[in-house]
C-alpha cells in the first residue's frame, strides 16, 4: 500500500499464503554489521523488483517485538528449506544458491546464507527484518516488503 508508515501489526506481516509449506511474510531482511553496514541485494536488483521501485530505498527495522514474534516463521521457512536441499545434487544447490543470492524476493534464505558465512569467518553482524520503501517524487513511500 502508499503509505508514510511501514507495517508494524504481526497480523499484517504473516501472511496466508504459503512458500515451503510455510506462511510467507510481508516483510524484509538484510544484514548489519557491527559498524552500521547494511548488507543488502544490490540497489538496482530492488529497484527492479517492484513497479514502483526506484533507488531511493528506505529500510525502517520492524520494532524488536515484532522482529521477535516473526522469528517462528522465519524458522520455518529455513528449516523447509533446509530439507528441501536434502533432495539437491550438489550442481543443482550450488544454482539454487546462485538464485536465492541474485534475485530480489528471497531476502529470507538470502540473510540466513550470508549470516552463516559471515559467522564461519568469525565476523559479526545481525539480520534485522523491517520494511523496505522506496521514496517517490510526491515525498511519499511505497513500502513493497513490510
Amino acid at each position: 500500500m502508499m503509505t508514510n508508515e511501514p507495517l508494524t501489526d504481526i497480523n499484517k506481516i504473516v501472511k496466508d499464503t504459503l512458500y515451503l509449506g510455510c506462511n510467507m511474510l510481508d516483510a524484509h531482511s538484510w544484514i548489519e554489521l557491527d559498524d552500521g553496514t547494511i548488507i543488502d541485494y544490490d540497489d538496482k536488483i530492488l529497484a527492479t523488483a517492484s513497479a514502483f521501485g526506484n533507488l531511493n530505498i528506505v529500510r525502517v527495522p520492524f520494532p524488536v517485538n515484532i522482529q521477535i514474534q516473526i522469528l517462528p516463521f522465519v524458522k520455518k521457512i529455513i528449516d523447509a528449506f533446509n530439507d528441501a536441499t536434502l533432495l539437491c545434487s550438489n550442481d543443482e544447490l550450488e544454482s539454487i544458491t546462485e538464485n536465492i543470492m541474485s534475485c530480489a524476493g528471497k531476502c529470507m534464505l538470502r540473510t540466513y546464507i550470508i549470516k552463516n558465512i559471515y559467522s564461519a569467518k568469525g565476523i559479526k553482524c545481525k539480520v534485522v527484518y523491517g520494511s523496505l520503501g522506496f521514496k517517490q517524487s510526491n515525498n511519499k513511500y511505497w513500502y513493497e516488503y513490510g
